[in-house]
Parts: structure tokens; C-alpha cells; sequence
């Protein structure tokens, strides 16, 4: 009876740990830190401001956008200056599926609109940047936000891959009118897949990386103490509870 409470105890522990790592459909850019190729200098209006970070923070009312002087748009809408959003999952992942919630006017919601990209390191260089080739995808679906405000998503599958930063290349944005003249906007940038190692969770923040910043990358610690100390508390009440049953059952 001794040696069953004790496995049955050991196992307690287990589960409690293995719960607090991620599950293969959670969404493990939430909260992560951001990449763009330019900064925002879309000004903050009655809806907010526009900040990389509002499309990781998985409030799809929030979004982020720039503006047609970001792009260097010219008047046929085609854009100046090479765009994308990225973000920088903090350590290495498995990822099998991707999705956007765009603007309405953010994209063109089709597989000629944007490109999806990753690599595990360099992301400064061009050259490390490999595309994703879907397996599946639905696209242009049609959602309508806490505020009312209309978006499309597309949701992308495709063989898993090991990635640390992820990124969507805008070729073209479309209006309200289904004209070629619009920024590219983003109400949420989703990567779903588990972590390889290190950067499981991390700490929202204004940390938004553009190409050649100089900032640290350094990947964040995954488990903390206060989540260890929860589990040894759940083990000894699991054991606690397995010993007084034992002591009644003779």
C-alpha cells in the first residue's frame, strides 16, 4: 500500500508540472515580442494607437497598422519599401499553423496577398528567411469584433517546422472599395505550435524589434518558482488525501 501511495504521488507531481507546459494548439506568440521592418507612425485616434505589440496581445479589438507614408506608397498602390510583421517566439518552437485576423482593409486575404516566412536565427539577414509552404488554408473569413469593427481571417496549416521568429510579407493591401491602396493592418497575429525550450511564457511589453536594433534576445525563463512551489502543494495534499484513505480502508 505504501510503495502504490508513493507512485500514485510521484505521478501527482508529474501531472502537476506537465500542466503548466504549453499544449500543441496554444498560441505561443500571445504576449511575445514583436518584429516590424519599419516603425509605426500611425498617430494614436479615438480607436487607440497602433503598436506592433497590440497584434500579439490576443485582444482582437486592438490592431496594428501603418500608414500609406509608412509604406511609401505610390499612387497606383504599390508599396516603396519592403513590409512585414514578425514576431520573436524567445526561443526555438515547433509550429504547425498560423493565423491573421486582418483589417479590412489590411491585405489582400488571398495566397497572392502575403508570404509567411521563419528562421531560427539571424533574423537581420535576409538570406535566413525561409517561406512556409501551406498545407491548408482557409481564407476570408469573415468575423465582426467587440467593437463592431469588421476583420477577415485566414487560417494556415502546414508541415511542422523549428522556428524562433515568424513574419508575414504584405505584398499588397487592399481599401474598403477593393482597390489596391491601403496600409497593411493587423488586428491579430497568431503562431500556434509548442516551445522547443526556454521562452515558454515572457511578459508583454513595449519591446518591439526592428532590423539591426542591438537588443537583447535573450530567451526568458519558461517555469518560475511560485509555479514550482503550487506543484510540490498539490502533491503533498494529493498524498495527504491518498495516506488518510489507506489508514481508514485497514
Amino acid at each position: 500500500m505504501k510503495k502504490m501511495i508513493a507512485a500514485l504521488c510521484a505521478l501527482s507531481l508529474v501531472t502537476a508540472m506537465g500542466a503548466t507546459a504549453f499544449a500543441a494548439d496554444d498560441n505561443i506568440a500571445l504576449g511575445k515580442t514583436p518584429m516590424v521592418s519599419i516603425e509605426n507612425t500611425k498617430p494614436e485616434d479615438a480607436n487607440g494607437s497602433y503598436e506592433a505589440a497590440k497584434a500579439l496581445d490576443g485582444n482582437r479589438d486592438t490592431r496594428w497598422s501603418l500608414t500609406k507614408d509608412d509604406t511609401k506608397m505610390d499612387a497606383n498602390g504599390v508599396f516603396g519599401a519592403d513590409i512585414w510583421f514578425g514576431v520573436d517566439l524567445g526561443a526555438n518552437a515547433k509550429i504547425d499553423a498560423i493565423t491573421i485576423v486582418w483589417d479590412t482593409a489590411g491585405a489582400d486575404h488571398s495566397e497572392e496577398g502575403f508570404t509567411l516566412q521563419y528562421c531560427t536565427e539571424n533574423p537581420d539577414s535576409d538570406a535566413s528567411w525561409k517561406d512556409i509552404t501551406l498545407t491548408d488554408a482557409k481564407y476570408d473569413q469573415e468575423v465582426t469584433n467587440g467593437k463592431n469593427s469588421k476583420g477577415y481571417v485566414d487560417e494556415l496549416k502546414f508541415d511542422e517546422i523549428e522556428a524562433r521568429y515568424v513574419r508575414v510579407v504584405v505584398h499588397k493591401a487592399t481599401n474598403k472599395n477593393g482597390e489596391y491602396k491601403s496600409e497593411p493592418s493587423i488586428w491579430e497575429f497568431e503562431v500556434y505550435g509548442t516551445m522547443s525550450g526556454d521562452g515558454a511564457t515572457q511578459t508583454p511589453g513595449d519591446d518591439t524589434q526592428t532590423p539591426d536594433d542591438g537588443k537583447d534576445d535573450t530567451p526568458k525563463t519558461g517555469v518560475e518558482f511560485p509555479a514550482v512551489v503550487a506543484m510540490v502543494a498539490v502533491a503533498a495534499a494529493v498524498s495527504f488525501g491518498m495516506a488518510r484513505a489507506a489508514k481508514k480502508a485497514r
